[in-house]
């Protein structure tokens, strides 16, 4: 079971954070990661910590969770790199990268499971409002 505790001369200090110790079943040992200032914030973090290190040693990891953790931009370089390996003309991989750049910056996405269709088309009526 994971456990908390403050460490360190400020542990009194009223902004200290928590300390998270939990038992990593994948490697065999006892790790900690500083967590919040809220101790049943803390608390729960260790629990769910302990989850996923068990859940990887039964091997029931989310192949996708990689992906999740990837910044937008990684996925777009990657896409424009197979856009142009698939032999298409530079000026229209560049037009379709400034294309999907200025959505993502006008959604203000950051993860790619940010990206929704509701959010893409409320930019774009905006867009279509300001230039009309």
């Amino acid at each position: 079971m994971a456990t908390v505790f403050k460490r360190g001369p400020n542990k009194n200090h009223k902004g200290a954070r928590w300390v998270v110790c939990w038992f990593d079943a994948e490697r065999g040992e006892w790790r900690n990661r500083t967590a919040y200032t809220d101790k049943e914030s803390s608390v729960e973090l260790g629990r769910r910590l302990e989850r996923e290190a068990a859940r990887r040693t039964e091997g029931l990891t989310d192949p996708m969770d990689a992906h999740r953790r990837r910044p937008i931009d990684q996925h777009l370089t990657d896409f424009i790199a197979k856009v142009n390996a698939g032999q298409r003309d530079a000026r229209y991989a560049q037009q379709l990268e400034n294309r999907i750049r200025r959505i993502i910056d006008g959604t203000k996405i950051e993860r790619l499971h940010e990206l929704d269709a509701v959010r893409v088309e409320r930019f774009l009526s905006e867009l279509r409002v300001q230039n009309s």
